[in-house]
């Protein structure tokens, strides 16, 4: 009887686990901050940070953005990471929210894009609104 009781244990605490982090991982988002210098884009065993220095353009796209195929990255239900392709800007870096409709679209000056987005469209506003005096030369 103390080896089914064991063995049940052990099989409801696995299921619980597994609940907990699927629970975790489907309710996950990429949110962003700013300071006076940088911008910090953060998720789910993520982190970047761009100074303000290292931008060169930075624009907002409002609408569903289309992603393009991922190279390489995470693709999460409500959210995606890595390094995608697409036709509007070639080879680049993405950290969004899928059921945000509004992106953040970053030109370094080192060529290189970054597509991100806060926890919903009214954040994101107010990021690039912050970004985009501090970008103007």
């Amino acid at each position: 009887m103390k080896i089914k009781n064991k063995k049940l244990f052990a099989f409801l605490a696995l299921v619980l686990t597994i609940i907990v982090v699927l629970l975790f991982v489907l309710t996950m988002k990429t949110s962003a901050a700013v300071s006076d210098t940088r911008v910090k884009i953060s998720g789910f065993w993520y982190s970047k940070e761009i100074s303000f220095s290292e931008i060169e353009t930075v624009n907002i796209y409002t609408g569903e953005f289309e992603y393009g195929e991922r190279t390489s990255g995470i693709n999460f239900i409500r959210t995606t990471r890595g390094d995608y392709e697409n036709e509007l800007l070639g080879k680049y870096q993405c950290a969004s929210n899928k059921n945000v409709d509004s992106n953040i679209i970053v030109k370094l000056k080192n060529g290189k894009y970054f597509v991100f987005n806060s926890v919903d469209a009214s954040h994101t506003l107010e990021i690039y609104n912050f970004i985009k005096p501090k970008t103007i030369e």
